[in-house]
């Protein structure tokens, strides 16, 4: 079995923000392997399976937020599903997409209005 004090110089070079200096020791140390193992679980790729999870989360809270008129707090249960099985990165991008498009829609639809237009009426 390999001792865990073996893996210290590698915790430290590369998740040094986990751990101020290579003098961990004890429970601090514990409490740094266990990081590194939930960061190294989440940043793995998605199977198939999970990425229809994630998108059938994010399909069900974007269309109970487009019911209820992008009222957050009635889509709170949805939103905490989404973001259960999503990879976080995921969740970010799929945000700043729903506003794009949400942004696209409107001024495809109202039209574009400049600040200078806006300022003249």
């Amino acid at each position: 079995m390999v001792s865990i004090h073996e893996y210290l110089p590698c915790l430290c070079k590369y998740y040094f923000f986990y751990v101020r200096s290579c003098h961990v020791i004890g429970e601090k140390l514990s409490f740094v392997v266990t990081k590194l193992q939930s960061t190294v679980a989440i940043m793995t790729a998605p199977n198939s399976n999970q990425r229809r999870a994630c998108w059938a989360a994010r399909d069900v809270f974007w269309k109970c937020l487009d019911d209820s008129q992008d009222d957050g707090t009635a889509c709170e249960k949805f939103r905490t599903d989404f973001e259960a099985n999503c990879p976080a990165q995921w969740v970010k991008y799929f945000v700043k997409r729903r506003d794009f498009l949400k942004y696209k829609e409107k001024i495809e639809t109202k039209g574009y209005e400049s600040s200078e237009q806006s300022s003249k009426l």
